[in-house]
C-alpha cells in the first residue's frame, strides 16, 4: 500500500511540475497551505510570486521522481 501511495504522490508531483513548466503566463509561483497536508501552487504572470516558475517546476519534478524511486525501492 505504501508503494502505491508513494508512486501516486510522486506521479502527482511530476505531473504538476510539467504543468508549471509548460503553463502560459506563469512567471512566478507562490505556495499556499490549507490545513496541515494540502499545498496549492498559484501561478502569477509577473514576478509577484515567491519562487520563479522554472525553479518550482524543476523542484516539483525532482521531488516527485525521488519519492517515486524511494517507493519502488522499499
Amino acid at each position: 500500500m505504501r508503494r502505491i501511495v508513494g508512486l501516486a504522490f510522486g506521479g502527482f508531483a511530476v505531473f504538476n511540475g510539467f504543468k508549471v513548466l509548460t503553463a502560459d503566463n506563469c512567471e512566478s509561483i507562490s505556495f499556499d497551505g490549507q490545513g496541515g497536508r494540502v499545498a496549492i501552487a498559484q501561478c502569477f504572470a509577473d514576478n509577484s510570486g515567491v519562487v520563479p516558475a522554472w525553479l518550482a517546476g524543476i523542484g516539483m519534478i525532482l521531488v516527485g521522481a525521488i519519492v517515486g524511486l524511494l517507493a519502488i525501492k522499499r
